[in-house]
């Protein structure tokens, strides 16, 4: 039998893995035409099912500093295994940056997915982060829009925001990550431990742009028609402490479950057993929006109503009156009485998450998106 040998590809991203970026490793898996490499600088994890390239051991301190500051590019262990590489794919546009260096020294086209933080926010922000990723990014933008070969924009928004921000357009183009739809489906059966028969479901970073004391406030209201029904909230971040204290003078603290981040396959639970998931984010002061609210179409997937604000891209993830309803964003009262619809009409919800289910397997599967993909690093080579 004659083998094909897929012609090979770096994947980067700077620290790897975080449990709120699943969706790298699950591109990574669906590619059919090209083998994955992972490239980090730090490997935070174990990562069994890909070959990794990493910083060497030795002297890894001061290798990290030149690397990120300089981009010296010969700090990685293995480089025998760079020999092979056709591309180079970053995820997010400051990483894009560090792997820039090394694209150059290998002579490879550089692919750039910019997700929305990363892009969004203003460049007073990035200043205030102290982080050197962040320095390094300001400092060589102009460079990395002319010399990256190709940016990935997750929805239509995000690349209308990226062109009026100076990446060059006819570099830019839209394409939707997409999602495992065999693994993402309709209920099992399966019921969480917290939660219960009957709650919605949270699942975001505890950060501003995620808009869960929108959600709370809500949830206070929706509570008092509603007694039996819980929130359960899924996700970490700096405003952890300050969103509990907020359920305690809200006076819901029993009803709402903060669980913390969790791992994809205990999310996938909850997902398919909650009655709406709801993402009610905001533009933050940093200039981050939602650039589309990939956690959607996941649970759309799985059958479940949906209820997004209109900020950022979320309406291109969400068809209002169809698949869930699209709301304005901070309009407290409109989420509550938009919850308590879904809540209390299982056919409604019924409908929508059947709709949701057709619109996701049409539109976001990951097995065609990711041939879409390879179609465009086919472009490059």
């Amino acid at each position: 039998v004659h083998l094909m040998i897929k012609p090979k590809i770096g994947i980067y991203r700077t620290v790897y893995p975080l449990c709120s970026e699943t969706f790298i490793s699950e591109q990574m898996r669906s590619y059919s035409q090209y083998e994955p490499v992972l490239i980090c600088r730090d490997l935070i994890g174990v990562v069994d099912e890909f070959d990794v390239i990493t910083l060497a051991k030795h002297w890894r301190r001061l290798k990290k500093i030149g690397f990120t500051t300089l981009g010296m590019s010969n700090v990685f262990d293995n480089n025998a295994a760079f020999k092979n590489l056709s591309l180079i794919h970053a995820h997010f546009a400051p990483d894009a940056v560090l792997a820039l260096s090394l694209a150059q020294k290998l002579q490879v086209p550089l692919v750039t997915t910019c997700h929305g933080s990363d892009v969004m926010v203003s460049d007073s922000y990035l200043i205030k982060s102290k982080r050197l990723t962040n320095w390094r990014y300001l400092v060589s933008r102009e460079k990395l829009m002319q010399e990256s070969s190709l940016f990935i924009a997750v929805s239509d928004f995000l690349r209308n925001a990226m062109i009026q921000r100076g990446y060059p357009a006819e570099k830019v183009v839209r394409h939707y990550i997409g999602i495992d739809t065999t693994r993402l489906v309709p209920h099992k059966g399966i019921l969480p431990a917290k939660g219960g028969e009957c709650f919605i479901l949270s699942v975001a970073r505890h950060t501003e742009v995620k808009g869960i004391d929108i959600l709370l406030k809500a949830f206070a209201r929706v509570v008092r028609l509603h007694p039996m029904l819980r929130l359960v909230q899924i996700g970490g971040g700096e405003l952890t402490q300050q969103l509990k204290t907020l359920a305690v003078q809200l006076g819901i603290e029993n009803s709402v479950d903060f669980l913390g981040p969790q791992p994809p396959e205990k999310v996938l639970t909850y997902i398919q057993a909650s009655k709406a998931l709801v993402l009610s984010s905001r533009q933050a002061q940093s200039g981050a929006e939602e650039a589309f609210g990939l956690v959607l179409i996941e649970a759309a997937a799985c059958g479940i109503p949906c209820i997004g604000t209109n900020v950022g891209g979320i309406s291109e993830a969400l068809v209002n009156n169809e698949t869930g309803f699209l709301i304005e964003t901070e309009n407290i009262e409109e989420l509550a009485e938009k919850i308590s619809v879904i809540v209390s009409d299982s056919d409604l919800a019924n409908a929508m998450g059947k709709r949701g289910r057709e619109m996701v397997c049409d539109m976001f599967d990951i097995k065609t998106q990711t041939k879409n993909l390879e179609a465009l690093y086919e472009r490059l080579s």
